[in-house]
């Protein structure tokens, strides 16, 4: 009789750790796929903002980031549920998706008619985007993950975040031509000196890799949620990397929406970038120097 209690005990036992696993990997998946919707209509809300009107080649832009951002809420919400149901779910890995949900929701019944406002959309992607992926960053597994070896996934996120990395420091460096070349104009000096691109040359140049360089840090971290579902922890990353990699998403944000909306274009928007990127240096070297 207690042999076959012990036998029932530990039959269920492995049934609910299956189940758990498998309700682990689905939440997983339903986070990444929630992220990549909105992660679509980000950039193509963007990609709006970015050219101020469509042209007939890309008319079905404001449809496919409205499908983007239903399949990102349809995501989101199986993912909450899921998050519900798990016995391992915490307070902020509740909170976080419900959050997401209740926005997106509120943004499909406030604007409707989602085309006269892609700036609109574009913030609201960004923000359900960022608290979907940045939550597993900060409150993952903090020890070294089992699986170490680097897929082809790893690399794709290492170079999309190098290169997005490094059209951070193009937009600076463009920035600082813009301004000398600016300065130059004003002081009627430019005859004196090499040829230089004009200014509105180098303000497109701006505009063009901000919004390349967003989709890059885009795709770098979520493939990076997806190598924290494959057993990858903060300690294989680290999280001075992780924070850096958010900020610079965050600028390209604010970079794209402030050209569409708040006039940062000129030498504005490059004093903004060169002011920007200094903020982040000094950032990132007070961390290393803690």
């Amino acid at each position: 009789m207690t042999d076959s209690i012990i036998e029932n005990s530990a039959m269920h036992s492995v049934q609910f750790a299956h189940w758990l696993a498998e309700l682990t990997v689905y939440e997983s998946a339903s986070r990444i796929l929630a992220a990549i919707g909105f992660a679509g209509a980000l950039l193509l809300s963007g990609f709006q903002l970015q050219r101020g009107h469509i042209e007939r080649h890309a008319a079905g832009v404001p449809s496919a980031s409205r499908i983007c951002f239903i399949g990102g809420l349809v995501f989101s919400v199986a993912h909450f549920s899921l998050a519900v149901v798990s016995p391992q779910s915490s307070t902020t890995s509740l909170v976080t998706p419900g959050l997401v949900c209740l926005l997106t929701i509120a943004v499909m019944a406030i604007d409707f008619d989602h085309d006269r406002l892609p700036a609109f959309t574009f913030l609201t992607s960004a923000i359900a985007w960022v608290l979907l992926v940045l939550t597993p960053f900060l409150i993952g597994p903090q020890i070294a993950g089992a699986n170490r070896e680097l897929s082809y996934l790893g690399k794709f996120h290492i170079f999309a975040a190098i290169s997005g990395e490094s059209i951070f420091v193009l937009s600076f460096l463009t920035s600082l031509v813009y301004i000398f070349v600016h300065k130059r104009l004003k002081q009627k000096l430019l005859s004196d000196g090499p040829q230089l691109p004009s200014l509105e040359s180098l303000d497109n140049l701006v505009g063009r890799s901000s919004f390349l360089g967003l989709a890059l840090i885009t795709s770098s971290l979520v493939s990076g949620l997806a190598m924290l579902a494959q057993g990858f922890s903060l300690k294989d990353v680290g999280l001075v990397k992780i924070l850096w990699a958010f900020g610079i998403w965050a600028w390209y944000v604010i970079a794209i929406f402030g050209r569409a909306k708040l006039g940062w274009r000129g030498k504005k928007g490059a004093n903004a970038s060169v002011i920007s990127a200094a903020l982040m240096a000094l950032a990132l070297f007070g961390t290393f120097w803690n």
